[in-house]
């Protein structure tokens, strides 16, 4: 199990790597091909589909094992090959929410938070915090770090949800008051169309 741990851990860590990349790609994409990002579609394995309320202005992303959130309908994948998270960002790459699951290990929800936030102080995040907090209901622990570099804060949601596998929601933006903020509190298991 210290395997999991180790898995969920560097994911983790990961999140954090992925602002950098996210970052250089905006200005290799802006230099090379003047301003015009081009985004591929959702894998085979991920369900893209429509809001569940109908509404045509967004979309649920997701699946059964990794669980569901809605964006705008604009958002696209964004893929990586630095994690196995599902990843959808907006069409600025400013706005970036991913989600990822894993066995349970034998380490606590807690003691996963805050080896996360510890490997995050040592790769040079700023103002990193782990709290007890709530997303959709759900009973979590959300590590928050600020990167200068890429002048984000990325927000990390770490918990067991009913299916007793660890979720990681992610979610990086550039500040707090944001349009996009309520994006993490759309999780849910199951999409319930």
């Amino acid at each position: 199990m210290s395997e999991k741990f180790d898995e969920l851990v560097k994911f983790l860590f990961e999140m954090a790597f992925v602002t950098l990349v996210i970052y250089l790609a905006i200005a290799l994409l802006n230099n090379i091909i003047l301003g015009i990002i081009i985004f591929g579609r959702g894998s085979s394995e991920n369900e893209v589909g429509d809001n569940p309320d109908g509404q045509e202005s967004s979309q649920t992303i997701g699946n059964d094992t990794i669980g569901y959130v809605t964006v705008p309908q604009d958002w696209k994948e964004f893929v990586t090959i630095n994690t196995s998270a599902f990843m959808y960002t907006d069409p600025t790459e400013t706005y970036v929410i991913a989600l990822d699951s894993t066995e349970k290990p034998d380490k606590t929800i807690g003691e996963i938070a805050e080896q996360s936030a510890k490997n995050m102080t040592n790769d040079g995040f700023k103002e990193v915090a782990v709290n007890k907090d709530k997303l959709a209901e759900i009973e979590a622990y959300r590590i928050d770090a600020f990167s200068i570099s890429e002048n984000k804060w990325v927000m990390n949601w770490v918990f067991i949800a009913d299916d007793n596998l660890v979720h990681i929601v992610s979610f990086e933006t550039p500040n707090y008051d944001t349009e996009y903020a309520s994006i993490p509190q759309t999780f849910r298991l199951k999409n319930e169309q």
